[in-house]
């Protein structure tokens, strides 16, 4: 995969917010660096839409935001931390649907844990499941890699058991 700049990408003027470089929808890693050469932003995308880890630093060099997507949607964790170091948001979405999600107040208290899975929610999965393979995308080095989903016992038991009886996952 190429990287580039953040600031060599273009938004495209379709509606759907693509980037761009060159004139083409983007295939690769697009970082943000300080004057000290520190990454502060490093974003992986496929065919213009982010894909894959994403992941934001301050300028000390602390991790404050990661996320993972497929095709320009939330797929994976979303991770949050304050100023000093504390998560203060965790959420699995699954293409799109937010199946999980756990918020902290500032004094660090739990002060939301649960599923956020609706019923429309477990039929979107469903129809997802039906057609895509479900995996998490990573980076190693410049390349993504194909991880298995590792997030399928955050979901309420009763859609686990609905997903197992109709959409068996596919190698």
């Amino acid at each position: 995969m190429i990287r580039v700049a953040f600031d060599d990408l273009d938004v495209s003027n379709d509606g759907y917010g693509d980037m761009l470089y060159r004139g083409e929808p983007f295939d690769g890693i697009a970082t943000d660096v300080d004057s000290f050469g520190k990454c502060l932003l490093l974003m992986c995308y496929r065919w213009g839409k982010l894909n894959g880890p994403s992941r934001e630093w301050d300028h000390d060099g602390r991790l404050m935001r990661e996320k993972s997507s497929y095709m320009g949607g939330s797929h994976g964790p979303l991770r949050e931390w304050d100023e000093r170091g504390r998560l203060r948001l965790e959420e699995i979405g699954e293409h799109r649907v937010l199946v999980w999600r756990k918020r902290w107040d500032e004094s660090g208290q739990l002060i939301e844990d649960q599923s956020h899975l609706t019923d429309s929610g477990a039929e979107a999965l469903l129809r997802d499941r039906a057609t895509w393979r479900i995996l998490l995308l990573e980076l190693e080095g410049d390349e993504l890699v194909e991880r298995a989903w590792p997030y399928d016992h955050l979901l309420p038991e009763e859609v686990r058991a609905r997903l197992a009886r109709e959409t068996p996952l596919r190698p």
